[in-house]
């Protein structure tokens, strides 16, 4: 029995990567990777930095409706993800500052439900860093805090029915 889970991380990392495009335009990757050169020009960096527990899970079943014996157990945790997004090149600078206002407003509520829900951002921070031809690139970081409710499943078996057998224990 293999467990599931929603929303998974590309889940989360297209819908505030989507966010973030149609706030900037800019071109939007995720992660860090690794022999990968970086895009020419501008371009805006997520990365997920931590992944925090916020409460104890809530558990639902979902039994099964005909006379199958196997249901699903859903368990529900809530979470507290943060997001570093790098913003490089020229216009970096504005960048982080509309994503760090934006995301503090209920824009970005409405934009990132049901997966997602905005809790602040920091301020953005200048960070420049030096690239392999050894120049400084502007570099600005803004470190987003969203709420999550991932739902981690897996099969569970009911039962409608018991047979009760009664045996004398006088005899036995």
């Amino acid at each position: 029995m293999v467990a599931t889970i929603s929303p998974t991380q590309e889940q989360i990392y297209t819908a505030l990567g989507n966010f973030i495009v149609s706030l900037t335009g800019a071109q939007v990757v995720q992660g860090w990777a690794n022999l990968v050169p970086a895009p020419q020009g501008g371009y805006i960096l997520m990365a997920v930095l931590s992944r925090r527990r916020l409460a104890t899970n809530e558990r639902i079943y979902i039994r099964p409706e005909d006379d199958d014996d196997t249901g699903q157990v859903l368990m529900k945790e809530s979470v507290q993800i943060t997001i570093q997004i790098d913003c490089f090149g020229e216009q970096s600078a504005e960048w982080a500052q509309i994503l760090s206002t934006a995301l503090r407003d209920e824009m970005a509520c409405d934009a990132l439900q049901p997966l997602m829900q905005p809790l602040y951002a920091d301020e953005p921070r200048n960070t420049p860093i030096v690239n392999e031809s050894q120049q400084y690139e502007q570099r600005w970081i803004v470190e987003a805090h969203f709420q999550i409710n991932p739902v981690v499943g897996l099969e569970q078996e009911f039962f409608g029915t018991v047979g009760v057998e009664v045996t004398d224990a006088t005899t036995m």
